[in-house]
């Protein structure tokens, strides 16, 4: 029936319109910064996210959830916004030749029709892991 296809398609368009509206007013609220050390076994806990994002209260019960495009393979958050990281980390894989080594992510807090947008930025430290090596011996 060209009536309910047409009905179909309009009804996407507007799903997709009103998607992209709640992602454009959906920014980063709030800024988190972690430490971690590189080489972690799975499920390293980073920190509460509710904590350090000043959204603990008794009063509130937000929701947490990481956005799938900003490297979510490394982390899980547990419906008390514990952040873990699940995946190991070798910075020198990772980061090779930068002083400074981080994996971003994001995560959404709802309550309601009430959206939080918090960056995560987990610094991962260096354990030496990699001695240096000299192309000759020198005393």
């Amino acid at each position: 029936n060209p009536i309910i296809a047409i009905m179909a398609s309009r009804s996407i368009s507007v799903s997709l319109i009103l998607l992209a509206l709640v992602l454009s007013l959906v920014q980063a609220d709030i800024s988190v910064t972690l430490t971690a050390e590189e080489e972690l076994v799975d499920r390293h806990f980073l920190g509460n996210i509710a904590d350090k994002a000043n959204l603990s209260n008794p009063d509130t019960d937000y929701t947490f959830s990481i956005t799938e495009d900003t490297n979510s393979d490394y982390f899980s958050i547990e419906t008390n916004s514990d952040l873990y990281l699940v995946k190991t980390v070798d910075r020198e894989s990772l980061c090779s030749r930068q002083d400074t080594c981080t994996i971003n992510v994001q995560i959404i807090a709802t309550i309601g029709l009430d959206l939080k947008a918090i960056s995560v930025t987990v610094i991962i430290t260096d354990i030496n892991d990699n001695p240096p090596t000299f192309s000759q011996n020198v005393l």
